[in-house]
């Protein structure tokens, strides 16, 4: 059979764990002629603009680049310098010389076009802040202290003078400032605000990239947060709260991929709630999960590993093969049994459920 470089070709693949890693894998994007750059599938901001960051980083160093995510840009991104260059996939052969992966725990989440890439490649390479990150390419530069994938780049830009512009400088800050929640997080640390405040500062108009992340909601996702409100589920007397959103109820109210974000993220904002999970049913017999905890005993990340998925402790995914109401009674089951050990799954999935979600 042969190996494909997603399954990891070098037997002795290269994994920097540390700051220390930022002056060879500098080399490399020096070195390299042509690149393309990949995120995950559903991307946020933190994926769209680590890959517009990179991507022109290395287009001003000289190296022909591609831009690449599975489902492309998503309307709420477009407004970045830029971000029209992010493509689903391209006609022509996928031919780079380097092909990088990031803000990408795994593999299997960079879609076909990254698998194909990564096939294709003289060389691969990971730069990613997930702990769960098996480091699945030749070179692999992983920081799961660094809140953003966003921060990897700003701190290795910056370190090994590598050249900027509008593009990079707008991606950075919108990587960071989405997966801090808005400098709102517990990862929005010192570092995190000086390297905001260092973007700031070459020129980021930070209220224009404010108001186009949160204060431009569309009346779909206004919708679906009212059904969300009126079928929440509770469970272990409030410190878990979820809700699963149908394919049925996606149809009728019309809603694409950009209206679900931020489901997870208002579930955990509910005063007393410690963990909150959004349950998406997809086209492809799939369940999307999407975890989130405020407190640090409860590792959403290590409950998403049981089903294949990852991410950090406060913020995690994974996806669940069946129908909605299987996804969400296994995943809540493992969850209250690991927020509560000493209940039986049973206790877990049903003692304290005061609501069914609405389908």
């Amino acid at each position: 059979m042969t190996t494909t470089h997603s399954e990891s070709t070098s037997p002795d693949p290269l994994v920097w764990s540390s700051t220390d890693g930022f002056g060879a894998a500098a080399e490399r994007l020096r070195a390299a002629s042509s690149a393309a750059v990949v995120s995950h599938v559903r991307p946020d901001g933190d994926a769209i603009g680590s890959v517009l960051a990179l991507g022109r980083t290395l287009e001003l160093l000289g190296a022909r680049v591609g831009y690449f995510n599975p489902d492309g840009c998503p309307n709420s991104f477009r407004f970045m310098p830029g971000a029209d260059r992010v493509a689903a996939d391209q006609p022509d052969p996928l031919e780079y010389e380097l092909v990088i992966s990031v803000d990408t725990a795994a593999a299997d989440r960079m879609g076909a076009i990254g698998r194909r890439l990564f096939d294709q490649a003289g060389s691969t390479m990971v730069i990613d802040h997930h702990v769960s990150n098996p480091g699945y390419a030749d070179a692999n530069l992983i920081l799961p202290d660094h809140a953003a994938t966003g921060q990897i780049l700003f701190d290795l830009i910056t370190s090994q003078r590598l050249p900027v512009d509008t593009i990079v400088n707008t991606a950075l800050y919108v990587a960071i400032m989405t997966d801090t929640g808005g400098f709102r997080f517990q990862n929005t640390s010192a570092e995190v605000l000086q390297a905001a405040a260092s973007l700031v500062a070459a020129g980021v108009d930070a209220g224009d990239v404010a108001d186009h992340l949160y204060a431009r909601t569309p009346m779909r996702q206004a919708q679906v947060i009212a059904r969300c409100v009126d079928g929440l589920r509770s469970d272990l007397g409030g410190r878990i709260v979820s809700w699963g959103l149908s394919l049925d109820l996606k149809r009728q109210l019309g809603l694409v991929d950009d209206d679900s974000e931020g489901i997870s993220e208002f579930l955990r904002s509910l005063d007393g709630v410690e963990a909150a999970v959004f349950f998406e049913e997809l086209e492809n017999g799939m369940v999307r999960v999407s975890a989130r905890s405020r407190n640090p005993a409860i590792d959403v990340c290590a409950v998403c590993r049981q089903f294949n998925g990852g991410g950090h402790t406060l913020a995690a995914g994974a996806r669940i093969a069946g129908d909605l109401d299987h996804a969400m009674s296994s995943f809540l089951a493992a969850l209250a049994q690991h927020a509560q050990p000493q209940a039986t799954s049973n206790a877990a999935a049903d003692s304290d459920a005061e609501s069914i979600p609405s389908r």
